[in-house]
């Protein structure tokens, strides 16, 4: 495995990986879960990388883990693009806000890297740490949203200390993905991944009071190559302190309402 630096913030791949078993679907909490934002930070370069793209699977199919409610986001880096293989789902942006995370967490940012809720920071391979990082932070203060299809994605938050002045992002990802590595430490596998972030917008922020009310028109965010039934609408809150809130949708449930568990 080759060790990767991208400046001072970019540390080498880590190849944690634990075989502690996720807990079983049955074993849904009796209080309603927590909805949590888990961010994989990934590249089809790393050879480290494809156990945590299989954990991330893992946590969404099971969907609810210790009191949380996994809401992924698969954001994949494109630092490792120059050692031979150009990840096909890479974008500077994303390289761009783990860095951020980096300087915010004062953390090193290295590949496969987790960060739940915007607070806490887990080798991306490691079930361990991952599930500790879930854990850590359904104790503390979310917000509720509501989401409904009108028959564009309408976005009401009402008014909180908590989300007051919280940036409010838009992100489309699409499940079922595969690529067949032809080049770099990957070359010759072929690599599954779920909650594959295609667009992470930020559409605005709340008010002074912590409300927000918005209709976002999706489909021009959509391309065409992308298959519908396989796509998520994520909307999350965050403020300097992490995500404060939030919650998701299938695109498929077009013009049907689903509204957040807190």
């Amino acid at each position: 495995m080759r060790a990767l630096r991208v400046g001072w913030l970019l540390g080498a791949c880590v190849a944690t990986f634990s075989a502690a078993p996720l807990p079983s679907r049955a074993a849904v909490p009796a209080e309603p879960p927590v909805p949590v934002l888990v961010e994989l930070f990934t590249s089809e370069g790393c050879s480290s990388c494809p156990p945590a793209d299989q954990l991330l699977i893992e946590l969404v199919r099971t969907r609810f883990i210790a009191g949380a409610q996994i809401v992924a986001l698969s954001e994949h880096v494109d630092y490792w693009n120059q050692l031979g293989w150009t990840d096909p789902f890479s974008s500077s942006q994303f390289s761009e806000r783990q860095t951020a995370y980096g300087r915010a967490l004062h953390d090193e940012v290295y590949t496969p890297q987790v960060i739940v809720n915007g607070r806490v920071a887990a080798v991306g391979s490691n079930r361990a740490e991952v599930l500790d990082a879930v854990r850590s932070v359904t104790d503390k203060p979310f917000a509720s949203m509501q989401l409904s299809w009108t028959p564009e994605l309408r976005i009401e938050m009402p008014a909180t200390r908590l989300t007051a002045g919280a940036d409010v992002y838009v992100a489309i990802t699409e499940d079922g993905l595969k690529s067949t590595v032809r080049r770099g430490e990957n070359e010759g596998r072929e690599l599954e991944h779920v909650a594959v972030t295609r667009r992470l917008t930020r559409i605005g922020a709340t008010s002074r009071e912590g409300s927000f009310s918005q209709t976002v028109p999706i489909a021009p965010m959509l391309d065409p190559a992308w298959r519908r039934d396989a796509l998520r609408v994520v909307v999350f809150l965050q403020t300097k302190g992490g995500v404060v809130g939030v919650s998701a949708v299938p695109v498929a449930t077009h013009n049907s309402q689903l509204t957040t568990n807190r």
